[in-house]
């Protein structure tokens, strides 16, 4: 991935919490995920822009400027999703919007549905602010539901953590076409 810039975005932070688990918020958990996933593409040689490293509340708007002033090549959002009723659903679901960013859900929604193991709610074309007003191809992943109670437990975990960014990095190698 040398030469390649990556955007990732952790979803919430600071007073926005995002949604709310048994034990995690949103926001914690989706720092750790890009955080993680930052490692593992920097060691693949990427250079990787965060738009908030550290439990700091960033706007939507700022977010779609730091990615597209960075001249960035994909850019990621990572989130957790959550319905009204506690263990109602389970499973990831992947978002674009530009046709562009079509071909970069694909490549990383299969390689996310193959480490969280749970229900494929799949890809779908959706108009969430920082997947239309960014400038590269863009998705928005919610990686599982924070309120239910098997996602979360899976999720919160290091182990898990590790293996879905060792199998995004794939993902997004599998996007450029880069041999492994």
């Amino acid at each position: 991935l040398f030469g390649k810039t990556i955007v990732l975005d952790a979803g919430h932070g600071g007073h926005d919490v995002g949604a709310k688990g048994l034990e995690y918020v949103e926001k914690d958990l989706c720092l750790k995920l890009c955080q993680t996933l930052q490692q593992q593409l920097e060691a693949r040689g990427a250079r990787v822009i965060m738009t908030r490293p550290s439990d700091t509340y960033v706007s939507l708007g700022e977010r779609c400027v730091i990615a597209n002033s960075s001249n960035a090549d994909l850019f990621i959002s990572i989130h957790l999703n959550s319905t009204p009723t506690r263990n109602s659903a389970t499973g990831t679901e992947t978002y674009w919007h530009t046709p562009q960013s079509q071909r970069l859900a694909r490549a990383l929604h299969r390689r996310v549905v193959s480490v969280v193991g749970s229900q494929d709610r799949g890809i779908r074309n959706r108009r969430f602010y920082v997947i239309r007003n960014t400038e590269m191809p863009s998705v928005l992943l919610e990686i599982g539901f924070i309120n239910n109670k098997n996602d979360e437990a899976l999720i919160s975990q290091s182990q898990f953590q590790q293996n879905l960014a060792e199998s995004l990095t794939l993902g997004v190698l599998d996007y450029f076409g880069t041999d492994l």
